[in-house]
């Protein structure tokens, strides 16, 4: 499916909406991969920035949420919790 905003999905629907195990473009390059609630990225899933860094692990409705693993171009990596799409509580680099 191709959005107004130039942004596609290739996945699975329910009732309309983003569900189970799919890929989602944006138009900025960015590219998430993973799986979809309600229209969401909610479960386990890795978003591939068009910087290059990566995010691989848990989701929340949208937001990186639970165990993840940040990798940045520099080669720099933190790997810990994570709340509301931040770095929280442990975590190691």
């Amino acid at each position: 499916m191709e959005y107004p905003t130039g942004d596609r999905y290739q996945g699975n629907f329910q009732k309309g909406a983003k569900q189970g195990i799919g890929k989602y473009y944006f138009h900025d390059g960015g590219v998430y991969e993973g799986e979809f609630s309600q229209d969401k990225r909610h479960g386990k899933g890795t978003f591939f920035y068009p910087n290059g860094d990566r995010y691989s692990g848990d989701w929340v409705m949208d937001e990186k949420d639970g165990m993840g693993r940040v990798e940045y171009r520099s080669g720099q990596e933190y790997q810990g919790q994570m709340k509301d799409g931040q770095m929280h509580g442990q975590g190691t680099w």
